[in-house]
């Protein structure tokens, strides 16, 4: 069997996922979904609520972490997420970090700009089952509702996401080792980084369709231009463009 990777299409924690699994050389299958209509495909593959899930023949791994523990435990792949050295602990932990802290509040600045654009939320759902778009279409003042409710989605709270998010980014780069964030290599530090930060940049190479910045609104282009300009936003930047292949 090949490992199944269930997703919400657009999501970075999906993202990171898709990029260690690339990267690694591991073979897989991704099944996208758009949000609330993953959920019925997480259960059935033995996960709970949320993605990204991967689907093995002996095994569900119902997390991103969980994910990243078992691509290091495999043989013969050509990348390791935590390395090799005494650096994994620290490696492990900024994973952790981000995907807590960073990776709710990027989602909630990006949300803000796309839930009341359908045309925009619809355009990222288009690797997504055919029926699963058509649904979402007919139902979007519904769906949009319920993401914003789920998420609190409203201006004070997408303020201070904002403003933390800039906080987080001046500390990336306060304590960044030179191109990566501990030691000399490529580790699931930066993958992890680079694909949490992904919604408030949007990179080339993204795993999944994205909205093109000029088809933004412009507060939202502006607001996007000012991440890129951040010495942690060009970071990510060269990351997608040196080191994320699909």
């Amino acid at each position: 069997m090949t490992a199944k990777l269930i997703t919400i299409a657009p999501s970075h924690y999906c993202e990171k996922s898709r990029w260690c699994l690339d990267i690694s050389g591991i073979e897989y299958t991704e099944e996208p979904h758009a949000p609330f209509f993953h959920i019925s495909a997480v259960k059935r593959a033995g996960g709970v609520r949320s993605t990204p899930v991967l689907q093995l023949e002996s095994e569900t791994l119902p997390t991103s972490d969980a994910i990243t523990e078992w691509i290091a435990r495999q043989p013969d792949i050509s990348w390791n997420p935590y390395g090799t050295g005494e650096c994994r602990t620290k490696i492990r932990e900024m994973e952790l970090e981000f995907g807590r802290k960073l990776g709710k509040l990027t989602r909630l600045a990006i949300y803000r700009d796309l839930l009341p654009h359908k045309h925009l939320f619809l355009s990222c759902m288009s690797t997504t089952p055919i029926t699963e778009q058509k649904w979402l279409s007919m139902g979007f003042p519904v769906f949009s509702w319920l993401i914003g409710r789920s998420l609190n989605i409203n201006e004070s709270s997408c303020q201070r996401a904002v403003e933390a998010i800039y906080d987080i980014f001046d500390m990336v780069e306060d304590n960044a080792n030179g191109d990566f964030l501990v030691g000399n290599t490529l580790s699931i530090a930066d993958v992890s980084f680079a694909a949490i930060s992904a919604p408030v940049l949007l990179p080339e190479n993204y795993g999944s369709p994205l909205p093109k910045l000029m088809d933004l609104p412009e507060k939202a282009q502006q607001l996007i231009g000012s991440f890129r300009a951040t010495a942690a936003g060009k970071r990510v930047l060269r990351l997608y463009q040196n080191h994320r292949r699909k």
